[in-house]
């Protein structure tokens, strides 16, 4: 008998879309090595005994910024702002990530 095994990012919120699926023998729900080989093939990490699909792994988290009528400088020679403020109160929070060269 083969059984689904569904994993749901655990970073996403509840009505999330993250997620993913892997068809098993395993009738406990456990994901065998071979399907955690390539869960992790995918991006996907798990942190204490929680899933995190690539985009919400917390190990890759981003700082968050907050953009609005004025330029945020993000780094050097690189900045921000959202054209659509009209005022300086006007803002909504990015998240930002850099990869190390």
């Amino acid at each position: 008998m083969t059984y689904w095994i569904s994993v749901r990012c655990e970073g996403s919120g509840a009505r999330s879309f993250c997620g993913d699926g892997w068809s098993a023998e395993t009738p406990d729900g456990s994901i065998p090595a071979e399907f955690g080989a390539d869960v992790a093939a995918r991006g996907w990490a798990e942190r204490d005994g929680k899933w995190f699909c690539p985009r919400h792994d917390p190990a890759k988290q981003g700082t968050m910024v907050k953009v609005g009528l004025n330029y945020v400088e993000l780094a050097p020679g690189v900045r921000a702002r959202w054209p659509g403020a009209v005022t300086e109160a006007d803002s909504f929070p990015i998240e930002v990530q850099v990869d190390d060269p």
